[in-house]
């Protein structure tokens, strides 16, 4: 067999097949990342209330107010059109007080709130229990828009703060 060469490697209809397959398990694993990231997003917000509403129990427990003030309750304050919920002093929200510490919750998430006090959540001082409670009142939810997902934030009367 003289003059006949012969000719090792792979078609052209192997290499497409295969960069085929590499494109479909790359696509699944990209729309499983995106799904993790999108399900952490509501899970690290809602700690970030949790965290929030403990500060300010903490704050009423300590009996010392952030500018060495009197003892005095404190308080979270719910703003569900806006999605911003603010740390605050005192008895009731005053959005003019300088010494309200404020966060937001990105686009996306929503609050659904069943509270007691209006848009409050208020920690008396010393006892760090939690003013006007009513067993029928005390949710936050935190919503995520874009899947449906729910968290629940749940309290009790003595200001113990829950994830469901």
């Amino acid at each position: 067999m003289v003059g006949k060469k012969k000719f090792t490697g792979f078609t052209l209809i192997e290499v497409l097949v295969v960069m085929g397959i590499i494109a479909v398990i790359f696509s699944l694993s990209v729309l499983a990342v995106l799904n993790i990231q999108k399900g952490q997003l509501l899970d690290n917000h809602t700690w970030a209330v949790v965290s929030l509403l403990r500060q300010a129990q903490n704050q009423a427990l300590n009996g010392v107010s952030v500018d060495g003030a009197n003892q005095t309750n404190f308080g979270v304050h719910f703003d569900d059109t806006t999605g911003q919920y603010t740390l605050f002093r005192g008895d009731s929200f005053d959005p003019s007080d300088p010494y309200n510490f404020t966060q937001s919750l990105p686009s996306g998430l929503s609050f659904h709130l069943t509270l007691p006090s209006g848009n409050n959540v208020i920690f008396n001082k010393i006892t760090g229990r939690v003013g006007n409670y009513n067993s029928l009142s005390h949710f936050i939810r935190i919503r995520d828009n874009n899947t449906g997902n729910e968290m629940t934030i749940d309290f009790n009367q003595q200001g113990v703060v829950d994830v469901q």
